[in-house]
């Protein structure tokens, strides 16, 4: 995921300064959520790499079939199964290997 030409990955907690150096953010989270080590957006997606190796995406599946741009539209089976082949042919994730969390 991290060389796909699709997605820029940056950790979103680094500060960056005009020498060259880079600081990462020590965040106190509360509560049982991870924050990620690294994020990707495209179309509206955000792609999402944790510590432990999990991939999250998180975002409309609507609006990324409308190019990032809106939800307005009907969005039917047929919208689903464009995006899902997209996903699997742009990114290789594979819809009968992924867990949907709605």
């Amino acid at each position: 995921m991290l060389s796909n030409p699709h997605l820029r990955f940056y950790n979103p907690y680094a500060k960056f300064y005009e020498d060259g150096e880079i600081e990462v953010e020590h965040i106190k989270y509360k509560g049982k959520g991870l924050i990620p080590e690294m994020t990707a957006e495209y179309k509206n997606l955000d792609f999402e790499i944790f510590k432990n190796g999990a991939v999250y995406l998180k975002g409309s599946l609507h609006v990324f079939w409308n190019d990032g741009i809106h939800n307005y539209n009907d969005f039917g089976i047929e919208g689903l199964k464009t995006v899902l082949k997209e996903l699997e042919t742009k990114f290789g994730i594979i819809p009968e290997k992924t867990k949907y969390v709605i």
